[in-house]
């Protein structure tokens, strides 16, 4: 979902965009420690709840994908929103790259149906 640079060097989010795709929004909550739990709130629903999780993770790209499985992430109680940590997205993006540029060798790869939406 991201494209180059992610979070910032405090606890604002920072918001990226791809061309192709929606706006997304990454916290980099490694350097929030002084706000961790007491003062956080989920900037969409205002929750002060979160929960450490870990999910699936679908990185995409000029039209590439990549999903990755067990990111961990803080997930809002009450919505479901999810924050990750700026390493874990610029880890995400290294192996990415690894993949798609240096033909690094996969575990998996898997097949996936496509529709358009007008058409069904």
């Amino acid at each position: 979902m991201s494209t180059g640079l992610l979070g910032k060097r405090s606890c604002q989010p920072s918001f990226g965009v791809n061309p192709k795709d929606k706006p997304f929004e990454m916290v980099d909550l490694q350097n929030c420690e002084s706000r961790k739990k007491m003062n956080r709130t989920c900037n969409f629903c205002g929750n002060k709840n979160f929960k450490e999780n870990q999910v699936q993770y679908i990185y995409r790209h000029n039209g590439q994908f990549l999903v990755v499985n067990s990111v961990p992430c803080e997930e809002c109680e009450f919505c479901g929103e999810r924050y990750f940590r700026a390493e874990v997205l610029k880890k995400i993006e290294k192996e990415f790259n690894a993949i798609y540029s240096s033909g690094k060798k996969v575990k998996r790869e898997v097949k996936v149906p496509v529709e358009e939406f007008l058409e069904i």
